[in-house]
């Protein structure tokens, strides 16, 4: 092998650090990464509020805040709020779906998705970038890609 190396022996050769707990590591980033796809999938495709309510205090700290072009959002009732006003905003038969794996640094993670009906076009995309306390959201930045 020559002296450069490819993205993914450099990838594996990082992930393969011997002095980690790759177990309690692995376990941590499922945690965090199931919260921002549970984030995704239950607080922006839930079009109930009560429900959507329960799930966002389930999944983000007391004081989190969600940021994105045009303001920010503090704390569970504001963040629920904005959701429902964003899902006025879109078909009802629309639906976020992730569009590649969760990836972290430590206590930070992105998730890119797409937003489309069943069969019909890619309507936006974006990525979510997060910041966590533990395994729950402390702050979460909205970041849009109109097609």
């Amino acid at each position: 092998m020559t002296g450069v190396m490819s993205g993914d022996a450099i990838y594996h050769r990082h992930n393969t650090n011997t002095n980690r707990n790759e177990k309690g590591d692995q376990r941590m980033q499922e945690e965090q990464s199931s919260v921002l796809a549970r984030n995704l999938l239950e607080v922006f495709n839930e079009r109930d509020e009560a429900q959507r309510l329960q799930v966002i205090q389930e999944l983000y700290t007391t004081n989190a805040t969600f940021f994105e072009a045009d303001g920010s959002f503090t704390g569970a009732e504001a963040i629920n709020k904005r959701v429902t006003e964003v899902l006025q905003t879109i078909p009802a038969e629309a639906i976020f779906r992730t569009s590649g794996p969760m990836t972290r640094n430590h206590n930070a993670a992105r998730l890119a998705w797409t937003l489309a009906t069943e069969h019909g076009p890619v309507m936006a995309s974006g990525m979510d970038v997060a910041f966590l306390e533990g395994d729950r959201i402390a702050t979460l930045y909205l970041f849009i890609d109109l097609p």
